[in-house]
């Protein structure tokens, strides 16, 4: 039971290791994506992502839309999200890039 804990210290509420590369991905890809547009770039599993992404946008890491006519739903980082604890909205730039 560590390992969550010590994940959800550093990163910030509910988010795992998973959660970060897919948050990251999208940050720095930009525009809008769906679980399983990430899942199969990323060989992860589309469920788990798509768990990941539900968890992110209830937590305002990610920006939500949903297609109205088939209920397709895409996630982005918008400048309204927050980021994750040792994170910045702007593309590429993690805090500990930044002495590189």
């Amino acid at each position: 039971m560590s390992g969550p804990a010590v994940a959800t210290k550093r990163y910030g509420k509910g988010l795992c290791e998973r959660s970060i590369k897919v948050w990251k991905r999208v940050r720095d890809e930009g525009g809008w994506w769906t679980a399983s547009e990430l899942a199969l770039q990323m060989g992860l599993d589309t469920e788990e992502v798509r768990a990941s992404m539900r968890n992110m946008v209830n937590n305002q890491y990610l920006a939500e839309r949903v297609n109205t006519k088939n209920q397709l739903r895409r996630v982005g980082v918008t400048s309204f999200c927050y980021p994750p604890k040792g994170e910045t909205l702007e593309p590429g730039r993690s805090p500990e890039s930044w002495g590189a």
